[in-house]
């Protein structure tokens, strides 16, 4: 039997976690930001197509990311925490090991998949529990 780990990567995670409570904001820009709502520290999808940068102070980009339809939020940690270990409850009930790498990531063991196929059946499944029992993950919500 051979032995695998892949990893999952939640991505926009922290955008992810705000819209999952507007789903209102589907489709338009999101940046979540720093503690004192200081610079940007996550975008969703819509957000980095407006190019919007990592780490840019919002001052410089509110008037024109808010004349696009973006929404800014502050960080909302204690949300992102909560929804972090729902994701990793999924991953624990549909692999036999989980290791936690960060609040968005982890590998899991996919030990005993060996062709290409089923592993890539295995990463859509995934991906469909988590957005169906958590809310993050599916189309409307950055599984870009």
């Amino acid at each position: 039997m051979k032995t695998g780990f892949a990893l999952v990567d939640c991505n926009n995670f922290y955008a992810s976690c705000e819209r999952l409570f507007r789903p209102d904001l589907v489709g338009r820009p999101i940046v979540v930001l720093s503690n004192n709502d200081g610079c940007v520290v996550a975008r969703s999808f819509e957000a980095k197509q407006l190019g919007i940068k990592m780490g840019v102070p919002y001052f410089k980009i509110k008037r024109q990311f808010e004349a696009l339809g973006g929404v800014a939020f502050s960080s909302n940690y204690a949300l992102y925490a909560d929804i972090s270990s729902r994701v990793m409850q999924v991953l624990e009930m549909c692999s036999p090991k989980v290791e936690v790498y960060s609040i968005d990531e982890a590998f899991i063991d996919v030990s005993g998949m060996s062709a290409l196929t089923p592993l890539i059946s295995f990463g859509q499944d995934l991906q469909t529990k988590v957005a169906r029992w958590v809310g993050i993950g599916g189309r409307g919500h950055s599984a870009h």
